[in-house]
């Protein structure tokens, strides 16, 4: 489903683009955008941004006003799962497989920003 909506947004992106761009290579938007270029206008924008926080926010903001809220795409797991889950954990920490949110802090600032 996630690839038929990027492939048709593709599709309708290239028209789109193919049919309004000048032979300067500008994008000619006109005097007033139809919900369609609007749609575009944010791909184009939304593909520029590299700041991941910045992303998320948008993302937090559109899931809100589409009235979806963050979790609910999670799916209810059976209690065997959920014990099975806490015996796991409670196993790496007798491991001492874990970190503190101090070194978690350090690690992400050391990730590379895409």
């Amino acid at each position: 489903m996630f690839f038929i909506f990027y492939t048709n947004l593709f599709y309708s992106a290239t028209f789109f683009l193919l049919k309004n761009t000048s032979k300067s290579g500008n994008i000619n938007y006109g005097e007033k955008m139809d919900i369609s270029t609007e749609k575009l206008w944010l791909i184009e924008h939304l593909l520029k941004i590299q700041d991941e926080a910045l992303l998320h926010r948008i993302k937090a903001f559109i899931e809100k006003m589409m009235g979806r809220k963050p979790g609910d795409d999670l799916e209810p797991m059976s209690l065997e799962t959920f014990y099975s889950r806490i015996e796991d954990s409670e196993e790496a920490l007798e491991r001492g497989d874990v970190i503190t949110q101090n070194e978690l802090r350090e690690e992400i600032k050391t990730w590379e920003k895409t």
